[in-house]
């Protein structure tokens, strides 16, 4: 727990990572990260969870480490850390969170491995120095004292370090251990379970030697310590209640105690509570508590001594490489660079897309950022997973849209913007959100039509993006618009009358029309059967002469600023 994924040789092998003295180191490769994203831990701009892996905005890193509540990396010799920055744990002198890789005050010193506690960060120089930074309570920091630090500070080499050099270094809950090119094992800061190996419990406050054996890997976790010997084997010191020290008992021990097991062991890592292990035939196991399924055996029992991972379902034909645990869940990674999680499942930290527990190793989403690509290590936070991915650069989500502008209508309104970059994986729509009322439309690409709004209210949008990685921040909001009704437009006249009464040698017409007021026109067909322009009528009855034997055609209409009624045809015949 709370390890790092080291550079140099000797430290990935102490640490248990990467198999063999000769493994070479990693290059810097790019990171992705799952699981809870409170205070930026997961370094993707955003404080939100992901349930499937996303790509770590910064650089690309030879080591990352996940914290409690923050994580950490190193990228060309440089540290970085984000995440919560409470008690200077960032390094970066200040307690801002930081919810992007940030660069951490080193004074241009650079690093070979980093590991993140609690509330603590702890790093080796190139010279094999260690320094440590963030919360000193219980004396963590190894510094001699119980102050904080936000920038890194060296570790105290006066007493038990004068003269070593260490090659790994691995930070507990609080507490801190590393190990020495000779596989001499130190710890500091809070003992009270034992976990130091000093055969006490008390708080150290500088380095001091654990108290037996000769180590080529170690792990702190939340209140124990596991280690592998040079021939092999595997102990662990620090609390023992429900059996995370796999000694068959669930006595607590101050010094390291050899794992109930008679196998040779490659990798080792202690969490909370339990631990896990692979053996040098890539065989998985853990033990200790077992809640949620964290032991991987199907179950969710205690185990005292190493307990078998379920090897068949998703790992049936597979090798494994390392093994990492967190809090209450454990990844592990095979030959083929794919991971497999299990234990609790809250806030997606096993990275399968979605929240729900297994007792059982599952694989890792790679439909999205890991789609065709494979990781190189892999390591297990609080609630959170971290990894680096082999090659280059990652896709990642989409920039927030910009430049949102949107023009109201009849309870509707177009809503347009300007797309950011697509973070390397095309944009397959855009979301458009009222603000208020969150009412939605969809497009693929600029406009959208948000309808559904209430006229007379003013609203604002935002504007987010999607790509198979998932979904950008929301824009900023745009200027508010207030939808209108239209005015309705006037209604086309009409006659609702028209009555001739003719006599000898004249006729009168009387006509009614909607308005009232409207102007009446009228058109007479002449003897050639002909129609010439149209006249005004200067009132609702009109008397004129006629002509016995004629046939009268007359057209009548009446007019407004709307337009014109329909024509009415009034025909008759003088006697």
């Amino acid at each position: 727990m709370f390890k790092a994924l080291p550079t140099g040789a000797a430290a990935m092998v102490a640490l248990g990572l990467l198999g063999p003295a000769s493994a070479a180191p990693l290059p810097d490769s790019p990171g992705v990260a799952w699981g809870a994203g409170s205070n930026g831990r997961l370094g993707t701009g955003y404080t939100t969870d992901a349930v499937s892996p996303l790509a770590i905005r910064g650089p690309a890193f030879s080591a990352i480490t996940a914290g409690t509540y923050h994580s950490c990396g190193i990228s060309a010799g440089a540290a970085y850390c984000w995440g919560e920055g409470a008690n200077g744990r960032l390094g970066t002198g200040t307690f801002t969170d930081q919810p992007l890789p940030t660069s951490v005050q080193a004074s241009g010193r650079l690093f070979t491995a980093i590991t993140a506690g609690s509330r603590h960060t702890c790093a080796l120089d190139t010279a094999g120095q260690a320094y440590c930074w963030g919360e000193g309570g219980s004396g963590r920091l190894g510094t001699g004292t119980t102050n904080d630090s936000v920038v890194p500070v060296p570790v105290d080499t006066s007493g038990a370090l004068a003269g070593k050099t260490l090659s790994a270094i691995t930070a507990g809950w609080d507490y801190t251990c590393a190990l020495d090119t000779a596989g001499q094992a130190y710890c500091w800061g809070y003992g009270g379970a034992g976990q130091l190996g000093n055969g006490s419990l008390g708080n150290k406050y500088i380095p001091t030697p654990v108290a037996s054996g000769t180590w080529t890997a170690m792990d702190a976790g939340v209140n124990h310590t596991c280690a592998i010997a040079t021939d092999g084997t595997a102990s662990c010191w620090g609390e023992g209640s429900v059996g995370q020290l796999g000694t068959g008992t669930s006595t607590p021990a101050p010094t390291p105690t050899a794992v109930d097991s008679t196998a040779t062991w490659s990798t080792i890592s202690a969490g909370d509570q339990f631990a896990c292990a692979l053996t040098t035939a890539a065989a998985p196991y853990c033990w200790g508590e077992g809640e949620s399924g964290r032991l991987g055996n199907d179950s969710i029992g205690r185990r005292k001594s190493p307990d078998l991972v379920t090897v068949n379902g998703a790992l049936t034909g597979r090798t494994l490489t390392s093994v990492t645990t967190g809090t209450s869940h454990a990844c592990a990674l095979d030959t083929e660079g794919l991971a497999y999680c299990w234990g609790n499942g809250f806030a997606g930290r096993l990275g399968t897309g979605n929240t729900t527990s297994v007792r059982v190793p599952t694989p890792v989403d790679t439909s999205g950022t890991l789609l065709g690509r494979q990781l190189s290590a892999i390591v297990a936070g609080s609630a959170d997973t971290l990894a680096l991915v082999a090659g280059g650069p990652l896709p990642t989500i989409p920039n927030a849209p910009t430049a949102v502008r949107a023009t109201a209508g009849n309870r509707q309104a177009t809503v347009t913007w300007t797309p950011a970059t697509d973070g390397g994986s095309p944009v397959t729509s855009f979301t458009v959100t009222s603000k208020p009322g969150n009412h939605v439309c969809s497009a693929t690409a600029p406009p959208c039509v948000v309808t559904g709004l209430g006229n007379n209210r003013a609203y604002a949008f935002v504007v987010s993006a999607t790509n198979r990685i998932g979904t950008s921040a929301q824009s900023e909001l745009s200027p508010s618009v207030t939808p209108i009704a239209p005015t309705p437009a006037p209604a086309r006249p009409k006659m609702t009358f028209v009555k001739v009464k003719v006599g000898h040698h004249h006729a009168r017409m009387r006509y009614k029309s909607v308005p009232a007021k409207a102007k009446a026109q009228y058109r007479m067909m002449t003897r050639k059967g002909k129609f010439p322009r149209w006249h005004k009528l200067h009132a609702s009855s009109w008397r004129f002469r006629v002509q016995s034997g004629r046939r009268y055609v007359i057209k009548l209409r009446v007019t407004t600023a709307a337009g014109h009624s329909p024509v009415r045809v009034v025909k008759f015949r003088v006697r």
